[in-house]
């Protein structure tokens, strides 16, 4: 059984975003997942790094509050895949 996170398995909210942005998974078991903030041209703006996430449900909250207003992707990554969900950051 693949243990992947996937766009459909996961949340991203609130989007539009303005302090912060909070997504949601599930694993069935402990993985390694890099959480990173791209731009339009693929340009990381910021990056959570590598942490190992244990099996079950995970709110990861990400600040936002120094990003300029604008349209971005978050990126989650492992070993073996990763995705983009659309985010758009609104001015404070």
């Amino acid at each position: 059984e693949k243990n992947n996170v996937t766009n459909n398995s996961s949340r991203l909210f609130p989007n539009p975003a303005n302090e912060h942005v909070t997504i949601s998974f599930s694993l069935t078991h402990s993985k390694n997942l890099s959480l990173s903030i791209m731009n339009i041209f693929g340009q990381k703006i910021l990056e959570k790094g590598i942490e190992n996430y244990s099996m079950g449900e995970h709110l990861v909250s990400i600040d936002t509050k120094n990003i300029a207003p604008g349209m971005y992707f978050l990126k989650v990554a492992d070993d073996e895949t990763n995705f983009l969900k659309p985010l758009i950051i609104l001015a404070q």
